[in-house]
């Protein structure tokens, strides 16, 4: 999925602390959510000019609260870093014409691997988020409590349709999040197996790993011949 933007807006989570990096590109500038950081999402070309970068204490309150409002003043992309092992409860977006998408930032080094929420405004769109920041394992545990709760049972619908099969061409290229899922392995795992040399390795597509389907059929089936 690839957006123009003019403005880059990082919010990135570190727990106790949250920094805030505005960055302005000198031109309109393209932005393919999918390469995440190796398409160098944070600050390319060399002459962007950072507006604005501060650490913001307390942004989520002592229950994971928040409360955050951006206007884009010219076509801005607004990237939210959620630290691993957490995800956003009841995230409301209050424009139904703000595009969002949400993925996994892909690491060699599995342990650094974030939720990044990625919101694009036109401008004068005002991006105003409530929400919580739970434990993805505290989610899990609530739905099996409460099986009849309408709004649980919401986040469980949503989550079951990132795990639908999809079916690949043989030059299909797959993306790290896809393989894992094609194996129906947690991504985190699926980096830790990689780096150790247990998965099939990548190619190099524009700076990014990516695996051709074929060549992932023939290194399962040599799994089932040992």
């Amino acid at each position: 999925m690839i957006f123009k933007i003019q403005v880059i807006v990082a919010l990135r989570d570190y727990g106790s602390s949250l920094s805030e990096l505005r960055i302005r590109k000198p031109r309109e500038a393209s932005i393919d959510i999918t390469l995440g950081q190796k398409n160098s999402l944070w600050g390319s070309p060399a002459d962007t000019t950072i507006i604005y970068d501060e650490v913001e204490d307390n942004f989520f309150d002592k229950n994971g609260d928040f409360n955050y409002q951006y206007t884009g003043v010219e076509a801005t992309a607004v990237f939210f870093e959620i630290e691993s092992g957490y995800v956003l409860e009841d995230l409301n977006v209050r424009d139904p014409n703000i595009q969002n998408n949400v993925y996994l930032s892909e690491f060699s080094n599995s342990k650094n691997s974030r939720l990044i929420y990625a919101f694009f405004l036109q401008p004068g769109q005002i991006l105003n988020l409530q929400g919580k920041k739970v434990s993805d394992q505290y989610i899990k545990g609530q739905i099996l409590a409460y099986p009849d709760d309408i709004r649980l049972r919401a986040i469980l619908l949503d989550r079951s349709k990132l795990n639908l099969t999809t079916s690949y061409s043989p030059e299909s290229l797959l993306s790290a999040n896809e393989f894992a899922t094609y194996l129906k392995m947690h991504i985190r795992t699926f980096q830790n197996k990689l780096s150790k040399g247990e998965i099939l390795g990548p190619k190099k597509i524009a700076g990014a790993n990516r695996w051709l389907f074929s060549d992932i059929l023939i290194w399962v089936s040599t799994l089932s011949k040992t």
